[in-house]
């Protein structure tokens, strides 16, 4: 095999391997961030909502994806569900879990898109 091949073999591999990588980030449940989306501050009272996880896949903080998620109120002590909704026209609120904590932030749509069913199109 020519030394050419050889490289092209391993450029090729190379790239495999990243994007490999790449699709595990989504899994851990790094944040994604929405470009043009203007991201508000946390919800303080975040720790109210304990034994966060989710129901569906883990969308990070991505406007573009609904998320459905189930926590414990500890006000109440009550199993709870809750997935991203719209804030008015241009705006979502966005849930996520963080160290078993339900948090909330609501995000502007980015650009010239509207929220529709709880994701920014």
């Amino acid at each position: 095999m020519e030394k050419g091949s050889k490289i092209l073999i391993y450029i090729f591999i190379a790239v495999v391997l990243v994007a490999i990588v790449a699709n595990f980030t989504n899994i851990t449940g790094k944040a994604t961030l929405t470009p043009g989306a203007s991201y508000g501050p946390i919800d303080e009272n975040y720790k109210n909502y304990k034994e966060c996880s989710y129901i569906t896949k883990n969308d990070g903080w991505d406007v573009r994806v609904q998320a459905k998620m189930q926590y414990r109120d500890r006000t109440s002590g009550s199993l709870k569900t809750i997935e991203d909704g719209c804030e008015g026209n241009d705006a979502v609120a966005e849930y996520h879990c963080v160290n078993g904590y339900r948090k909330k932030r609501i995000v502007g749509c980015p650009g010239s898109t509207v929220c529709t069913k709880g994701i920014c199109e």
